[in-house]
């Protein structure tokens, strides 16, 4: 039997990853669509076929990262355990799996000043928001939790983000020398540190409590 034939990657698919490889290693700005064509192998005619220009192909790229967040859903709204801290920490961890395939990018966009390199990644976090608010808001509405009256399920959810990037950057750049507790350790408790401080749980009341 013939070895079963490696698939030939996509002249398209060739570009956006050239693309991505250089926006983190010289800058968006300073990125060329010849520059792309050399590293991808591909011409820049195919690259204007694909792409029309450079601001295409990062728009591109942009859309293909949004489906870090997809398992966000399922988490959320599919699959949830209407337990905030097992759900919280589910989010975290595809979180943190986003972050480890994409850290070169994610660091590029901290030292990136070209707004509309940065723009075109704002949807990820914008939607992430938007998922995690709209969660927040049906926990509380079938009175699952209790948000602080100081906030609202906007802020938590932008909050819960902030901080859970936060502990990923140290922990990348410093890992065990700052950070004693692992990634999993560190979801944990990022998730009771938030609870304690924007929200609280609703217990259940035992059986027959209601008709005491």
């Amino acid at each position: 039997m013939e070895p079963a034939l490696k698939r030939k990657r996509p002249a398209k698919e060739k570009i956006l990853a050239a693309a991505e490889k250089l926006f983190q290693e010289v800058g968006y700005a300073k990125t060329t669509t010849r520059m792309i064509a050399e590293v991808s192998g591909a011409n820049e005619i195919t690259i204007f076929r694909n792409f029309e220009n450079k601001a295409g192909i990062l728009k591109s790229l942009a859309l293909s990262k949004i489906e870090l967040i997809e398992p966000f859903k399922e988490v959320l709204f599919c699959a949830s355990h209407h337990d905030i801290k097992k759900d919280l920490t589910a989010v975290g961890i595809i979180y943190y799996q986003a972050f480890r395939a994409n850290i070169g990018l994610i660091l590029s966009l901290l030292n990136e000043n070209n707004d509309d390199y940065k723009t075109s990644f704002i949807q990820i976090p914008s939607a992430a928001i938007s998922m995690l608010q709209t969660y927040f808001e049906q926990m509380e509405a079938s009175q699952k939790i209790i948000i602080n009256p100081k906030m609202n399920a906007h802020f938590l959810a932008t909050t819960f983000l902030c901080n859970l990037l936060g502990y990923l950057i140290m922990h990348h750049a410093f890992g065990r020398i700052i950070l004693q507790e692992d990634v999993h350790e560190l979801l944990a408790l990022n998730v009771e540190k938030f609870m304690h401080g924007c929200m609280e749980e609703v217990s259940e009341s035992p059986i027959g409590e209601k008709d005491a």
